[in-house]
């Protein structure tokens, strides 16, 4: 089964319907401008987020440059796009990775049929920096990502399971994904590296705003190291499980903050700004909010090495901003 649901909560459905009305009124005014489509196929908040910074600066994209945005959130089932993206000059397109397989190649001809005549850039809002839908890659003139492997090459090859952290524990931990959503993932062509873009990560979006500023560097913090994150009998296990173990058994000379339970975002803030360390384990992928938090809260930053990765910005520096641990 899918780790993620492939659905909106109400509430995101709410805004965005009211999104919807807002920008199909402005649409028209930009009839001899430049008009941007962003097509959001069961797209959940987080990935969606990726279009945080471009939704920031609409006014600015509006008033300096006559860029008009509009946004379709549409299911996997539809049988066509909206009417009115045809009419733009360019696609902002993003899928949910776990939309039913059997309904990918009938949304690709969607896709293709009724905006195949526009650029289409692709948006790539997933976790982990692997290609779920090479297919969606081969339809878009350029495939953005939030995090990039340094090596290109090692798109080129098959690895276990989704990306190189599935591949990491299959190899050391011998987890099977034989029968996983994502049993491998498929090598992409040399001649579509090229379009493989880096984005801005996740240090861009409304969410870490909050952090900034928290606590000053010098200021008193009575908490040695924190962990706040769950454990998950899944593949993440091996990934959470023996750095989790090595704080529980330094509580008795450290002062360690280790728990599953969440916490109002307001109380985490603050534990964060008490706190010197803060561990930040890989999850479904890589980079996470909890990184930014800590460094816009002056924690220092405890996290897996993340040489194997481009990111923008770019703020993994090994003992610079952030303390790299072997996986």
């Amino acid at each position: 089964m899918p780790p993620y649901p492939t659905h909106s909560s109400r509430k995101t459905a709410l805004k965005r319907r009211i999104m919807g009305v807002r920008d199909a009124l402005a649409w028209a005014t930009f009839a001899s401008s430049c008009r941007i489509a962003i097509v959001a196929v069961e797209s959940l908040r987080v990935s969606f987020a990726q279009f945080d910074p471009i939704f920031r600066m609409r006014r600015l994209l509006r008033d300096r440059y006559r860029i008009g945005l509009r946004a379709a959130f549409i299911p996997a089932r539809a049988e066509r796009l909206p009417r009115w993206v045809r009419s733009a000059d360019a696609v902002l397109l993003q899928c949910n990775h776990f939309i039913p397989r059997d309904l990918r190649a009938r949304l690709i001809d969607v896709v293709v049929r009724d905006a195949g005549h526009l650029p289409i850039i692709y948006f790539d809002g997933d976790d982990d920096a692997g290609v779920s839908w090479p297919e969606l890659l081969q339809i878009s003139s350029c495939y953005v990502k939030n995090q990039l492997y340094s090596n290109r090459a090692e798109y080129l090859r098959s690895t276990v399971g989704k990306s190189v952290l599935t591949e990491y524990v299959a190899t050391h931990f011998g987890i099977d994904f034989s029968s996983d959503y994502y049993p491998r993932s498929d090598p992409l062509r040399q001649a579509d590296l090229d379009k493989l873009t880096l984005g801005w990560n996740l240090g861009c979006t409304r969410s870490v705003e909050m952090f900034r500023d928290i606590a000053a560097p010098g200021a008193q913090r009575p908490v040695d190291v924190v962990f706040r994150g769950t454990v998950p009998k899944t593949w993440l296990k091996p990934l959470r499980d023996v750095p989790r173990d090595l704080l529980d058994r330094i509580e008795h000379r450290w002062r360690a903050v280790v728990s599953e339970s969440p916490i109002p975002r307001s109380a985490y803030a603050a534990e964060l700004g008490s706190s010197k360390a803060c561990l930040s384990l890989f999850g479904h992928g890589e980079v996470c909010f909890r990184d930014f938090e800590a460094l816009l809260s002056s924690t220092c930053l405890i996290k897996p090495d993340m040489s194997h990765l481009d990111t923008w910005p770019a703020i993994y520096q090994p003992w610079r901003t952030y303390s790299p641990i072997r996986w």
